[in-house]
C-alpha cells in the first residue's frame, strides 16, 4: 500500500464513527514517509539532530517536506510541528530518540517512534547497507472493542515495513520497554 492509499482511504459506510477513516496525510506522511527517508539516508545524521539542542530546525526542515507532499495531494495540514517533542532515552546500551508525535486520531498515525542507533559510530558500518537503526514506530489501531487499542511497526528499510502486533498503553515509559524488549539483545 502506497502513501496515496493512505492519505486517500474514505470510509465506505454512511456511519463515519464505525467506519475505518484515512490517516491525515501531514501526521502519516512525516512519520512513515519524510523521518523514514531521512532516517534510512543517514542514520547517524538523523539520529544526531534530532538529538540536539537544534532539533527544531531539523523537524522543520522535514515539515517542508510534508507540507509540499500534502500540497501535491491537496490534503489539508493539520499538525503543527512546534507540538513534536523529542526525547532523547538509552535503550539499553544504545542510543535512542523517541519522538512523540501529536495525538493520532486515526489508524495508522503514530503516537511515539523510536529511533534505536545499533552502530558502533567510529567504524561508520552503516555505509555498507547493514542495519544499524531501528525504527520502531506506536500506532493508533482500531479493533473490536472500545478500549485504545495500538500497534507495534517497525520500518526495517524504506521499502520494507513489519508489524510486531499488539503494542502497550501509549506512554513513553511503555513503549520503551517495548522497544528494549525488541532491541536490546539477550
Amino acid at each position: 500500500m502506497g502513501l496515496l492509499d493512505f492519505i486517500t482511504r474514505r470510509s465506505k459506510a454512511n456511519d463515519e464513527s464505525s467506519s475505518p477513516r484515512a490517516a491525515r496525510c501531514d501526521h502519516y506522511t512525516f512519520s512513515h514517509v519524510v523521518l523514514r527517508d531521512s532516517v534510512f539516508d543517514n542514520p547517524p545524521h538523523a539520529v544526531s539532530q534530532l538529538a540536539s539542542a537544534g532539533s527544531g530546525d531539523f523537524i522543520a526542515l522535514l515539515w517542508e517536506q510534508v507540507l509540499s507532499i500534502c500540497q501535491h495531494f491537496q490534503q489539508k495540514v493539520s499538525v503543527n510541528p512546534d507540538d513534536i517533542l523529542i526525547h532523547k532515552i538509552p535503550v539499553g546500551t544504545f542510543p535512542c530518540v523517541l519522538i512523540e508525535m501529536p495525538t493520532p486520531q486515526f489508524e495508522t498515525e503514530a503516537f511515539f517512534i523510536a529511533l534505536v542507533l545499533t552502530l558502533d559510530m567510529a567504524d561508520q558500518s552503516w555505509k555498507d547497507g547493514s542495519r544499524v537503526v531501528r525504527f520502531l514506530t506506536l500506532e493508533f489501531a482500531t479493533g473490536n472493542h472500545q478500549d485504545l487499542q495500538t500497534s507495534i511497526g517497525e520500518w526495517t528499510s524504506r521499502e520494507r515495513y513489519i508489524s510486531h502486533g499488539p503494542g502497550p498503553y501509549p506512554s513513553v515509559d511503555q513503549f520503551v520497554a517495548k522497544v528494549s524488549e525488541l532491541v536490546v539483545p539477550k
